[in-house]
């Protein structure tokens, strides 16, 4: 195809067709002082980045380029043309966008920029194009910044929030990524390690478990904190802590059956301490700071070893806890028995649930006092004890002791528990005393439904029960069969839901239409005794 160039008026045009080996010639003109006629097509906004999509359509044949190929607009806007396609890219300002999710003025919600179209003999056009700007859905954006582990593996930090909006960010710890049960200010880490976090601030607490790791100093653990702003748009940083919780024990004293430590804390850290599990050979005190006091149960002999061990929980502001040290104690074994301890109880009495609370005082001779705390039983309930021998009792983390109490084959020192507590002398001497508490019996009477019947009306000489017998204390149960007049064989089995079947087949032969009628009684029992020391049971009366 050849083009030639004629004077300014036009252009000559030759144009070879694909039909015949002939030329032909189309005479087109041009105007050099005509300026070329185009206009903007433009699309909608693109989710997320609000990116516009066009094109400057010339209907000048003799157009030849677009332009500027890259500008901004007054708004910020980023502007992309194609030089010879006239195709172009609007992207707006993140400003601008902010802008037009907070005005009510519809000119923030557009903006404007021009394309020139210049055609072969220089003229040009500029091509208004006005592109919608899509309001700002920008989530706040974050990065963990974290601080050292300190000398106890506790590592603090805090993200650094920015908000794109302009407003105020604030932080939670209540997402799907956490455990749940998490709150905005309170968390458990992926391995268990405590989390605490300041909403308003970013700044946090981590406080690790005890690493499994090959590494321990190495071993890492996740949290992850929920950055919202004020227009709602949230985003999740994910932290990656050090996690190695290093907590050292140190040994303060000891005598025959009595070991006393602490561990290596400053009493203003983040944790309030306790007993985790208790040890198997004694019972542990452990304040409030960290401080404890073994001592070895007595009576145990010495044929076992004095070496014994137990746990320390600490607990954060928001009543969650982690293992911060397993405590390994070995005090001389005492050569001495302890003394039995005078108890006075002033109160004592059992709930619904089971739980039993018992008040009253100790003494014991010698003592001027008491080493005060909490103290687990060899059941495994807790006695808070005061330094003038007062004390409280509570079985609410053992409820099953009164069940125990409660068993028909119940022995002596099933009905009794005992915990041991420090007598301390005016000539400095420690000794052990032990204290007993009686146990109330506790147990909840099962309860029976029955369906089914006799077949007697019909002329059969069989009837067929299932009795249903709840037990809430999970019982075992028994039963025994009661038969005043019988005149037939009964049976009882379990199905596979464990209730009872019950199926009687009469032994007598028919009096005229019928099978003689009887009536027959099961009573269950769950192996236990009332109140008033009678069985537990519940009866089921079948009619035949």
């Amino acid at each position: 195809m050849a083009v030639n160039l004629g004077p300014e008026t036009g252009s000559h045009v030759e144009a070879p067709t694909a039909f015949s080996t002939t030329a032909h010639v189309v005479d087109m003109v041009v105007h050099a002082d005509t300026p070329p006629t185009a206009f903007a097509e433009v699309g909608d906004p693109s989710r997320p980045t609000g990116t516009v999509a066009g094109a400057v359509i010339s209907r000048n044949t003799g157009a030849l380029s677009y332009g500027p190929v890259l500008f901004t607009t007054a708004k910020g806007g980023l502007v992309s043309v194609g030089a010879l396609s006239g195709r172009f890219s609007y992207t707006p300002s993140d400003q601008a966008r902010m802008l037009a999710a907070s005005s009510a003025d519809l000119d923030d919600r557009v903006d404007t920029f021009t394309v020139t179209v210049t055609d072969l003999y220089g003229g040009s056009t500029a091509v208004p194009v006005t592109a919608e700007i899509l309001a700002a859905d920008m989530p706040p954006v974050g990065a963990p910044i974290l601080q050292l582990p300190d000398a106890n593996g506790v590592v603090c930090g805090h993200i650094q929030g920015s908000a794109r909006d302009g407003g105020t960010l604030v932080y939670s710890l209540a997402n799907a990524a956490n455990p749940v049960g998490s709150t905005e200010e309170s968390a458990y880490s992926r391995k268990g390690g405590l989390v605490q976090l300041d909403p308003t601030t970013g700044r946090f607490v981590f406080v690790p478990t005890l690493s499994r790791a090959e590494i321990p100093g190495l071993d890492t653990d996740t949290f992850t904190v929920t950055v919202t702003n004020t227009l709602g748009g949230s985003a999740d940083v994910t932290v990656n802590p050090l996690a190695h919780l290093t907590i050292g024990v140190e040994t303060v004293s000891i005598a025959p059956d009595v070991q006393c430590g602490r561990l290596a804390v400053s009493e203003d850290g983040p944790l309030s301490f306790g007993v985790g599990s208790g040890p198997r050979k004694g019972t542990v005190q452990v304040d409030r700071n960290g401080n404890y006091v073994y001592t070895r149960t007595p009576g145990l002999g010495h044929g076992i070893t004095a070496a014994d061990s137990f746990t320390i929980t600490g607990t954060d502001d928001y009543g969650r806890s982690v293992t911060v040290a397993t405590v390994t104690v070995s005090p001389p074994l005492a050569s001495t028995a302890p003394v039995t301890a005078t108890v006075q109880i002033s109160e004592s009495a059992i709930d619904g649930l089971g739980n039993q609370t018992t008040r009253g005082r100790i003494t014991a001779t010698g003592a001027a006092r008491f080493t005060s705390g909490t103290v687990l039983s060899i059941k495994g309930s807790s006695a808070k004890i005061a330094e003038d021998g007062t004390f409280t009792y509570s079985s609410a983390q053992n409820l099953g002791v009164g069940h125990a109490a409660a068993a028909v084959d119940a022995l002596a020192a099933d009905k009794v528990d005992t915990f041991s507590v420090l007598a301390e002398h005016p000539d400095g001497r420690r000794t052990p005393v032990l204290v007993a508490v009686p146990l109330h019996p506790y147990n909840n009477t099962p309860t029976q439904g029955t369906v089914g019947g006799s077949g007697r009306v019909r002329g059969l000489g069989t009837g067929d029960w299932t009795t249903s017998v709840v037990d809430v204390d999970g019982d075992d149960i028994t039963f025994s069969i009661t038969q005043r007049n019988p005149t037939g064989v009964v049976s009882v089995g379990r199905n596979r839901v464990g209730a009872f079947t019950v199926h009687y087949e009469s032994t007598s032969p028919r009096a005229g239409t019928w099978y003689p009628a009887e009536a027959f009684t099961i009573t269950f029992y769950d192996g236990h005794l009332k109140s008033d020391g009678t069985p537990a049971s519940v009866t089921a009366e079948y009619v035949f």
